[in-house]
């Protein structure tokens, strides 16, 4: 097991004694070890920070199910026992019990427990397409010389999943707030984002007349439950692992989970993974993590300083992004061959021949 025997380095292991109230972030490059970070800070706080009476509750979120499979067959291996002044460690007992989940997963049961599902049913990817599909249909009649209305589905799948996201409730909410993270490929002006108002607006009545959740939803049903119906705080200390691809809403969702008494959430993000760019800042949130409560690791333990050199000329080239941590090369002493670029007809093509590559690689091994 991967795990087993593993020492944190010093910036690791400075993570475990940040302020255990309050927000703290953790910005890593790739392979700095934050997954493991995240583990062993939960240990370290459930060792640490529970009180006489009743044992820390601490919830691990991150961003798909194989992080939760990997996450969950780490758990039996980690020992704790860091002391902060001093190299010794005091083994603690081994293995952590703590709740990991996807937020979608945690929030699918949160409103199955209180109720939601009785009266909405969960919207499948089929019906979803036919629903955008409808709402485009109906706005061309409004606006017939709208070319923004030619782009393919996915463009307006990405842009009513962002437009949830920031929990905007009006048209003016949406032109006034400038589309982070889209990339340059698509401009989009003040006329545009009528059209694609009016797509969103059509698509929700729709839903909501079929009485449909979408996955894009649950954060704001979740919010709104929370406020209705003053639902307090479950969780002594929050952890989230790959937070850059979570959105404003479920961001402001976990953070209502957390105790008052504690307010702990650990952020732990690289936005050089960033796989969806959501576009809003920590403190539009309510989270303050400036100053001392930032810990940025630069060190990459897992590739050779041939890949990290094209990372980081990979990453000096974006120009949306100012937040990027930039990866400390010296450290890296293990070397390989230069990283080669290939150009695939279409996905399926590209999918072949990794196959055929991870084969070679077996075979080699």
């Amino acid at each position: 097991m991967v795990l087993k025997g593993i020492n944190l380095t010093g910036e690791q292991k400075k993570v475990l004694f940040l302020p255990a109230t309050n927000p703290i972030q953790i910005k890593g490059v790739a392979g700095s070890g934050k997954t493991t970070i995240a583990i062993y800070r939960a240990k370290h706080l459930l060792e640490t920070y529970s009180d006489l009476f009743r044992e820390a509750e601490i919830m691990i979120f991150t961003y798909n199910n194989c992080l939760i499979q990997y996450i969950q067959s780490l758990l039996p291996y980690v020992i704790g026992g860091y002391q902060e002044n001093s190299d010794a460690r005091n083994p603690s007992t081994k293995g952590l019990g703590v709740n990991v989940s996807t937020f979608h997963k945690w929030s699918y049961g949160f409103l199955k427990r209180n109720g939601v599902f009785n009266d909405y049913t969960q919207m499948e990817r089929s019906e979803h397409n036919e629903i955008l599909s409808h709402a485009i249909t109906e706005t061309r009649k409004s606006f017939q010389r709208a070319r923004i209305l030619d782009k393919p589905g996915n463009f307006f799948d990405e842009e009513l999943s962002w437009i949830k996201g920031q929990l905007f409730k009006t048209l003016n909410d949406y032109l006034s707030t400038a589309r982070i993270g889209h990339g340059t490929k698509d401009r989009v002006d003040k006329k545009d984002k009528a059209v694609i108002w009016n797509v969103y607006e059509t698509y929700r009545l729709e839903q909501i007349s079929r009485k449909k959740i979408h996955f894009d939803d649950h954060a704001t049903y979740c919010l709104n439950l929370i406020e209705k119906r003053n639902i307090q705080p479950e969780y002594s200390h929050i952890i989230v692992d790959e937070a850059q691809d979570l959105n404003k809403a479920q961001i402001m969702v976990i953070k209502s989970l957390v105790k008052p008494s504690t307010n702990s959430l650990t952020i732990i993000a690289d936005t050089a993974q960033r796989i969806y760019k959501s576009g809003f800042s920590w403190t539009e949130v309510g989270i303050n993590v400036r100053g001392g409560r930032t810990v940025e690791l630069k060190k990459n333990y897992r590739n050779t300083k041939e890949i990290a050199l094209a990372a980081n000329s990979l990453m000096s080239h974006d120009l949306e992004d100012d937040d990027l941590t930039a990866m400390d090369i010296d450290s890296i002493t293990s070397h390989g061959d230069k990283p080669v670029l290939i150009y695939y007809r279409d996905i399926e093509d590209a999918n072949r021949s990794l196959v055929e590559r991870i084969k070679e690689a077996k075979c080699k091994g």
